[in-house]
């Protein structure tokens, strides 16, 4: 889903369409760093923790590691305040930049069936402890949780104040390219194209001389 929101802005035009790509790939990264991180936390060397009662009651076990978890299941979602949020309205920008309506009424839609399933972990992880007494996570290296801890001042830090990076995106400078192709992959199409060549027949008197010469 989420690379499929990344086809909107490839095949946009327009000033917005290569920093959505960017900012939205860093907003990806930090994301699911933390989502993993706090998967692979809560693993063991015997199985994985994919199951869904696996994060029942984690807020009261791990508090710092559920809020970490949640602010990164929220900017998988989009919403406001996170790097994810950020990353998808450029990615709209983008794609209405461009009139492509039909992609964007997907996304919206799409984002809306992904929030459904990311709240079901959240309400997960808050929901209360089962009676039955749960084996507690192993303990894990500090160095472990400030990675988490920075990785989610960072994605919180970039939905609040996405602006310096930004700047940052947009002083880059462009590929060199013509300015009559609209977009991404017709620019690749064109690259992979032969060069055109036309013939040109000499007619003065007395010779004829035929040369290539590009158009």
């Amino acid at each position: 889903a989420h690379l499929g929101y990344l086809v909107i802005a490839f095949i946009a035009s327009g000033k917005h369409a290569a920093p959505a790509v960017i900012f939205y790939l860093v907003a990806y990264f930090i994301t699911m760093l933390i989502a993993f991180g706090a998967v692979t936390i809560l693993s063991d060397g015997l199985r994985d923790a994919d199951r869904m009662e696996d994060y029942r009651g984690l807020f009261w076990h791990r508090p710092w590691l559920a809020g970490s978890f949640t602010a990164a299941l929220l900017s998988l979602a989009g919403i406001p305040l996170t790097a994810g949020f950020i990353g998808k309205f450029y990615v709209l920008l983008a794609g209405a930049d461009s009139a492509l309506w039909s992609l964007v009424v997907f996304l919206v839609i799409n984002s809306a069936i992904g929030l459904f399933y990311y709240l079901r972990v959240i309400v997960i992880m808050f929901s209360a402890p089962k009676v039955v007494a749960q084996a507690r996570p192993r303990r894990v290296p500090w160095t472990a949780g400030l990675t988490m801890t920075v990785l989610t001042l960072c994605l919180v830090w970039l939905g609040a104040f996405p602006g310096p990076l930004l700047d940052v995106i947009y002083e880059i400078p462009a590929p060199a390219h013509d300015q009559t192709t609209s977009s991404l992959i017709q620019r690749s199409y064109i690259s992979f194209m032969p060069p055109k060549h036309s013939q040109e027949v000499s007619t003065s008197p007395g010779r004829s001389i035929i040369a290539n010469s590009p158009r």
